[in-house]
């Protein structure tokens, strides 16, 4: 995979059963930019997730993707609350529900509330797909 140009750009999770060390050398030899062995929490991969879409700068953007950046701000300043982009931040940084309830001073089932607002706000199925606009939202807060 580490060879391989036209995806050695995308980060690889290797996700095994098999946690050993001979493994976990092989797995990052052939190109891994992180290794789960199984059994992992979903905080732990997304997480995982976040970490590795965190060292991508700015999704990666060549020329024509601007005007998409440009319209994936757009979304998220119109159509997330400044709480909910407070959440999705955390989220993107790996913190569990409980974590995040307990840094804004809510409850746990608020969080979960905010969390599934923001996958049909934003049109997200998965995990990968949250963490990216999480990224987009810290540097929306940067700024």
């Amino acid at each position: 995979m580490s060879n391989d140009r036209t995806i050695k750009a995308i980060p690889f999770i290797f996700v095994t059963a098999l946690g050993d060390r001979s493994n976990v050398r092989r797995g990052m030899h052939e190109g891994a930019d992180d290794y789960l062995s199984k059994p992992f929490t979903p905080e732990e991969l997304l997480s995982a997730i976040a970490g590795r879409l965190q060292r991508i700068p700015k999704f990666q953007r060549s020329g024509g993707e601007e005007d998409g950046l440009q319209e994936k701000i757009a979304i998220l300043k119109k159509q997330t609350t400044p709480r909910e982009r407070q959440v999705l931040i955390l989220v993107g940084e790996g913190y569990t529900s409980k974590i995040i309830a307990q840094r804004l001073g809510i409850c746990i089932n608020t969080v979960d509330v905010h969390r599934s607002n923001l996958m049909r706000k934003l049109d997200t199925t998965n995990a990968a797909s949250l963490a990216q606009w999480a990224t987009l939202a810290s540097t929306l807060s940067e700024s």
